[in-house]
């Protein structure tokens, strides 16, 4: 019991560094919402996999892209997609900031089933 929870712990100190290594290999701040999916991942148990990214748009690098992959579909899936919106919301609690969810919901539609 001991062992398992040190090796999930160890997974999840893996995934900060990863993001935190990416962030310092393309100079990007630590902007507030990162911090957030920070905490989000910190949160996740089970296998998963966080993908980094880059895209340029014209002349300007934007480093700080993030995807988190399950691994294993036996995982609680819906339960970490429910908690997404939560996260989306903490980043609206910031004074000035609203995200835009209408694509989102376009794709999701009305009565999306999970």
């Amino acid at each position: 019991m001991i062992v398992a929870d040190i090796q999930k712990n160890s997974l999840k100190e893996q995934r900060l560094q990863f993001i935190r290594n990416h962030q310092q290999a393309f100079d990007v701040e630590p902007i507030y919402p990162l911090r957030l999916f920070e905490d989000f991942v910190m949160g996740v148990e089970g296998d998963c996999t966080i993908e980094a990214s880059c895209k340029i748009e014209l002349d300007k690098l934007i480093a700080s892209r993030f995807m988190l992959l399950f691994k294993d579909k036996a995982q609680e899936w819906q339960k970490y997609l429910t908690q997404s919106p939560a996260c989306f919301q903490q980043v609206e609690n910031r004074v000035g900031v609203q995200l835009d969810y209408s694509l989102l919901q376009r794709f999701l539609g009305d009565n999306f089933d999970f």
